[in-house]
């Protein structure tokens, strides 16, 4: 994109009867009361703060990113992977549904571009913002790069803290292929402007089984850490994740019947983790009289 001026339209952004969603009265309720709009494509949210609140939206249960499309008239890059999702570059469904086909979407007074291949993120800024700005011109002057390990909106809103992290929590998925094409994965996924702790079983081949179940190992600590933030709470759980700024454990029981996947997302954030443990152990049992299978796998990292 160098040497490229972007224009994009946006028509009051921060006025959702303008947006271009349908009416308030079609929107799901949780869903209306987010400050959002869709322009030229994109999701453009007011504020950090909006966009968190949709990715929470998107990670509850029995929520169809479909319906999501419908809704708003919005379409994502999930949208033209739908078919055979494991071709979407952006390994993530929940992303890959706040993302346009052209990778893009604007937070505030940014427009961001996800690079997969590079594992980097482009911010574009509009020095006049996007509220109420009829004509919003991005070019290359007011553009920056940013890796996917970067806490990207805490680098935009001027945090103190580093802005290379190359190597930050390394460890961000631990998969395994299990006999009859079962298979189970803990992932840490980071994309600078969203992160998220995954634990999934699926059937490799998309067929139903009696019974998927995943449970969290949750045993307490022999040490407690010592660096423990002013307004946070020791980390008392073999299972965990923790921010700058306070720490929760992992704890659940989640089991399914005649799925094809069970996926649970203990963390979804537009910020990144500064440690985590995810210990789980995954069942299985093809019918309801076969023996119930289980293999247990953690990821974890410490940077506290």
């Amino acid at each position: 994109m160098a040497g490229i001026a972007m224009v994009l339209t946006v028509f009051n952004a921060c006025q959702k009867d303008e947006s271009g969603l349908e009416t308030q009265d079609s929107l799901d309720p949780k869903l209306a009361a987010i400050h959002f709009s869709v322009e030229d494509n994109h999701l453009v949210f007011e504020t950090e703060a909006e966009y968190q609140k949709v990715l929470d939206y998107l990670a509850q249960d029995g929520i169809s990113f479909s319906d999501f499309e419908k809704q708003t008239g919005f379409k994502s890059l999930w949208g033209k992977y739908e078919e055979n999702f494991a071709l979407c570059p952006v390994d993530d469904k929940i992303f890959a549904s706040v993302l346009n086909p052209d990778f893009e979407i604007v937070v505030g007074n940014h427009l961001f571009k996800i690079d997969p291949a590079n594992k980097v993120v482009d911010s574009y800024s509009v020095k006049t913002g996007f509220c109420g700005n009829k004509n919003a011109t991005l070019t290359e002057s007011e553009h920056q790069q940013f890796s996917f390990d970067d806490n990207v909106f805490a680098i935009l809103d001027g945090e103190p803290q580093l802005k290379s992290t190359a190597g930050y929590c390394g460890q961000e998925e631990q998969a395994f292929s299990f006999p009859s094409s079962i298979a189970a994965k803990c992932d840490y996924n980071k994309y600078g402007i969203y992160n998220t702790l995954v634990a999934k079983i699926f059937s490799e081949d998309n067929r139903q089984v009696f019974l998927f179940r995943q449970e969290t190992v949750d045993t307490p600590l022999d040490q407690t850490p010592t660096d423990v933030p002013k307004d946070g709470h020791p980390i008392t759980s073999r299972c965990f994740f923790k921010r700058d700024y306070y720490q929760n454990n992992i704890v659940y029981d989640r089991s399914a019947n005649n799925p094809t996947e069970l996926e649970v997302r203990p963390y979804i954030n537009t910020r990144r983790l500064v440690g985590f443990r995810l210990n789980v152990i995954f069942y299985w049992q093809f019918f309801s009289n076969s023996t119930i299978n289980s293999a247990r796998i953690m990821i974890e990292c410490h940077q506290y």
